[in-house]
């Protein structure tokens, strides 16, 4: 809500919540293999919410542009009452040289790991 008001997180961007709420399960239980959902403690008296979020924004009249690609959770990592969720974007990538002179249109895949941000 805070975000659609404007009140926080301005021109960031999340992915759709199509994966069950990722807070306040019991610690180390697993998901029901039927189901593959984790359940949620009642004792604590909160509603299940979703409390791990991956947000992004490109910077403004940047040439490079992220797209979401898929955004899920984890509910089989279980040894907290949190979820972790999981984000895969896609972005073009501008190249100052050519590799194949005839080519139209090439695609290049960047495997980001350990990003830290500082100063958001």
């Amino acid at each position: 809500k805070v975000q659609a008001d404007g009140e926080a997180f301005c021109n960031f961007r999340e992915g759709p919540l199509n994966f069950a709420p990722t807070y306040q399960h019991i610690p180390g239980e697993p998901p029901d293999p039927e189901t593959g959902l984790r359940g949620y403690d009642e004792r604590k008296a909160r509603v299940p919410s979703w409390t791990d979020r991956v947000l992004w924004r490109s910077f403004p009249d940047a040439e490079l542009e992220l797209e979401a690609g898929s955004y899920s959770s984890s509910p089989q990592i279980c040894s907290s009452d949190h979820s972790p969720v999981g984000a895969i974007f896609r972005m073009s990538v501008m190249r100052p040289y050519h590799i194949f002179e005839n080519a139209s249109e090439r695609r290049i895949y960047i495997r980001l790991s350990r990003l830290t941000a500082t100063g958001l």
